[in-house]
């Protein structure tokens, strides 16, 4: 029942009792025991029925009403549509082996100016923990330009942007121009130890000091490296 509801209740209600006191007081057979402070709470009984306090506090809804207790929980919705795809996980534990083969021809004229083997570089890969990388590389070589046709070449490994070793050659060789002898084959290893991390490996080759007058060339496709990670 709301407020307007009760007020106006409570009014007719209020309006027949005070019509009943007087009646009752007016007749010459009213009892002695009815009084006026006896008929005004008799009134104020009457209104106290249905006249809230002001002063409660009720909550409402939005029509003014109490608001009644929370429904039950309607069913789940349809599952929504599926994520992108996640990047690639770190390297775990066991071992992992990466291969690459060289693409083009390497050619060194300049002594200690070292370049990259093209092709001969790792996927850059990642690693959890602490690791244990295990490199090797074979190829041939032959010289290229000079009187005598000679020169010694080196092949170097490269980790991260750092060559391991100091710099200095895994492996070089003295190799002469191809109508002198014949290629010189070689091979080269080492071993790194890796953080947790991103890491890229590469291969280097260079003329080395004191060469003949020579050039160095290891050709396209003569380059194999593999990388072992435990």
């Amino acid at each position: 029942m709301n407020n307007r509801s009760r007020f106006f209740i409570s009014s007719v209600l209020g309006a027949v009792a005070i019509h009943v006191c007087f009646v009752a007081c007016s007749s010459p057979t009213a009892p002695a025991s009815v009084s006026d402070s006896g008929v005004m709470n008799m009134i104020r009984d009457v209104i106290n029925i249905e006249v809230p306090d002001a002063n409660a506090q009720v909550d409402a809804g939005p029509c003014g009403c109490p608001a009644g207790p929370a429904g039950p929980a309607g069913p789940a919705g349809p599952a929504g549509p599926a994520g992108p795809r996640g990047e690639q996980g770190a390297v775990g534990p066991g071992t992992v082996s990466y291969f690459a083969s060289q693409t083009a021809d390497a050619d060194t004229s300049n002594d200690g100016n070292w370049i990259d083997v093209p092709g001969v570089a790792t996927a850059t890969f990642t690693t959890t923990a602490t690791a244990t990388m295990d490199l090797s590389a074979s190829g041939f070589a032959y010289s290229l330009a000079g009187a005598n046709g000679w020169a010694n070449c080196g092949y170097r490994f490269v980790v991260d942007g750092s060559p391991l070793a100091a710099g200095n050659p895994a492996v070089q060789v003295g190799v002469t121009r191809p109508n002198f002898g014949h290629a010189t084959p070689w091979t080269a290893m080492d071993r790194a130890m890796l953080s947790p991390g991103t890491h890229n490996v590469r291969l280097q080759t260079a003329r080395i000091p004191m060469s003949g007058d020579g050039n160095c060339r290891t050709p396209a496709s003569a380059a194999r490296m593999l990388v072992t990670i435990r």
